[in-house]
């Protein structure tokens, strides 16, 4: 399986979201956070409900590839883990 690059302009402020649903299999999202590696992009206006969640991101740079990751925890007490690769893209 391959894993999607998403590509974002150095100018723009995108938002990211992860839909959990199917994983979730009836459970609900309690916490949810997000980090990016390497630094340098501004992460912003972060959320999430019961089955969701999102993240903007800005300040990427032409060219750089990022480990966008988003870690959840839920009502059960499980943890878990999904990534989005976003490269600096410019046309």
């Amino acid at each position: 399986m391959t894993e999607a690059v998403l590509l974002q302009d150095p100018a723009e402020t995108l938002d990211y979201q992860i839909d959990w649903t199917a994983w979730l299999n009836g459970d609900t999202i309690t916490t949810s956070s997000w980090t990016v590696a390497p630094s340098g992009p501004t992460l912003s206006n972060t959320g999430f409900n019961t089955t969701g969640t999102y993240i903007y991101m800005a300040g990427v740079a032409f060219g750089a590839i990022y480990a966008l990751e988003n870690t959840i925890v839920t009502a059960n007490g499980r943890t878990a883990l999904r990534g989005l690769t976003v490269r600096g893209f410019k046309e």
